[in-house]
């Protein structure tokens, strides 16, 4: 009963908040929350999380989401005056191209027509909002809200891991925050919003800080080794390799060109594997450290496959998530394994070409020699080893497009200069 209710109360909530400023009594207690913040856990909620556990959560999602639309439509005219329309047309031009493939693919797509929906309302919503909040600074609120979150559901994803190990076959291989994939990323996140906090605070990475880091490194290394995924692995090594990168100066990476480039590498993966796996050092990495085949887990099969895969689907491809329905009854192969390679197979080669333009305008206020940059360089890092990853994982998605949106703005806004205009409070006596 209080799960149905609560889509109602949150709805209830913000139209008070948005309207006013408003006082409830909660005990003898005090505290100050603002609006965004509210946004902010609500904007996580949306494109961080995703509680395979709770079936209740797909109704906190909803809810969510009609919360940030409502806030959207009160400040519409700002939002308007503020966000960028280019990337906003790309950006609808993009959901109409993944709408015409799910025309064309009405019968295999259809069960997956509210995935779309959701996907694509979420990414229109997180770019507007913060199109109207970050040229006041409250992206510093947006990483803490982040941050916090992110601590909580990735230490109570382990504690589950560990206590309750049982669970993950109860749920078909999924644990509380996803696959094993997903799973690693959320830890690799959780460092990189930690890091951002405390530059984004103007400190420096203390003792303590230090311990932090270690302590989630040696953490993410553990699940990685539960979980038995050896993707995972590597995240902490290639985090830490463009981090040290920065360090030293090599602007390359730290641009829109670097950027562009080695996802363009990730990309051309599927053609070239043969070339690259032939190579003895990556070789050596394969089969001896990651203790995988040289295969890459059979990878190498489904990449042999493109041309079959994708015969008279080029253009419009299989509509939007359908790879696992599709390739799992036919090939018994749960994807394409490949970032930019799923999405022709959801909306074709048209829709993945403007992804990849959305991209590059989501990294175009990159730079290394900006005095600004360390508020963004760790989650750009981060952004970096996703697109080193969907070579072989298809981890471009609504995360990962969130991830880029907060680089652009914190990029952007460390290029122009933003002004702090505080919002004001709402007061909870």
């Amino acid at each position: 009963m209080i799960i149905k209710q609560l889509p109602i109360v949150l709805l209830k909530r913000l139209l008070c908040i948005a309207k006013k400023s408003e006082l409830i009594k909660i005990g003898r207690k005090r505290m100050i929350v603002s609006k965004f913040t509210i946004i902010s856990i609500c904007l996580y909620a949306i494109t961080f999380l995703n509680i395979r556990y709770f079936s209740g959560y797909y109704i906190v999602r909803d809810a969510c989401i009609a919360v940030v639309a409502i806030y959207l439509f009160l400040n519409i005219k700002q939002i308007y005056r503020k966000c960028s329309k280019g990337i906003v047309a790309t950006i609808l031009l993009f959901i109409g191209l993944l709408s015409v493939s799910f025309y064309f693919n009405y019968e295999s797509a259809k069960p997956h027509r509210n995935d779309l929906i959701v996907f694509s309302i979420s990414l229109l919503e997180i770019f507007m909002c913060l199109s109207f909040n970050s040229d006041k600074n409250r992206m510093s609120e947006l990483i803490d809200v982040f941050y916090k979150l992110q601590l909580f559901f990735v230490l109570l994803n382990d504690m589950l891991v560990f206590a309750t190990p049982d669970l993950v076959v109860k749920y078909n291989e999924c644990y509380l925050l996803g696959d094993k994939f997903t799973v690693g990323y959320q830890h690799i996140l959780l460092i990189g919003l930690l890091l951002t906090r405390v530059a984004m605070r103007g400190k420096k990475i203390n003792t303590n800080v230090i311990m932090k880091i270690i302590g989630l490194a040696l953490l993410t290394f553990s699940i990685a080794t539960v979980t038995n995924s050896a993707t995972s692995l590597v995240l902490i090594p290639l985090f830490a390799l463009f981090v040290i990168l920065k360090a030293k100066g090599h602007s390359f990476i730290y641009s829109k060109v670097g950027y562009m480039t080695i996802l363009t590498l990730s990309t051309l993966f599927v053609v070239f594997y043969g070339v690259v796996l032939n190579i003895a050092p990556i070789q050596l990495l394969i089969t001896k450290v990651l203790g995988r085949s040289p295969t890459l887990t059979t990878r190498t099969m489904i990449y042999a496959l493109v041309p079959t895969l994708l015969e008279g689907k080029l253009l419009w491809g299989y509509g939007y998530g359908t790879s696992y329905d599709l390739m799992f009854s036919q090939y018994y192969f749960p994807n394409t394994q490949n970032g930019i390679l799923e999405w022709i197979w959801q909306g074709g080669a048209f829709a993945a070409i403007v992804l990849i333009i959305i991209i590059g305008n989501l990294v175009k206020y990159v730079k290394e020699n900006s005095k600004q940059s360390g508020k963004y360089k760790y989650l750009y890092a981060i952004a970096c080893v996703f697109a080193v990853i969907s070579s072989i994982e298809i981890i471009i998605n609504l995360q990962y497009l969130t991830l880029l949106i907060i680089v652009y703005y914190l990029s952007k806004s460390s290029s122009n200069g933003a002004v702090e205009i505080l919002e004001e409070d709402i007061l909870i006596v």
